[in-house]
């Protein structure tokens, strides 16, 4: 992870700008454009970790690597042609 933060410590990643505003001014206010840290002790880890299993969020390790899109071609303009 950008860093150093070895990848096997962060357990969730949430961003919520736009469903929990510190303002009214928007989701990309630098106020409401805020991270929070979250340390747990090894009991709630775990009750996260059986959240976790029974729901669909991917894991880290599975976002740090997106499958490259393909590649596609732009389309050209028709010269015009003088009538």
């Amino acid at each position: 992870m950008v860093g150093g933060l070895d990848s096997g410590k962060v357990l969730r990643v949430v961003g919520m700008a736009a469903t929990m505003r510190l303002s009214d001014r928007g989701p990309d206010d630098a106020v409401n454009r805020r991270i929070s840290l979250l340390v747990l002790n090894k009991q709630a880890e775990q009750a996260i970790l059986h959240e976790n299993a029974e729901s669909q969020n991917e894991p880290v390790s599975a976002l740090e690597k997106p499958e490259v899109a393909p590649q596609v071609s732009v389309p050209t303009m028709p010269s015009a042609e003088p009538r």
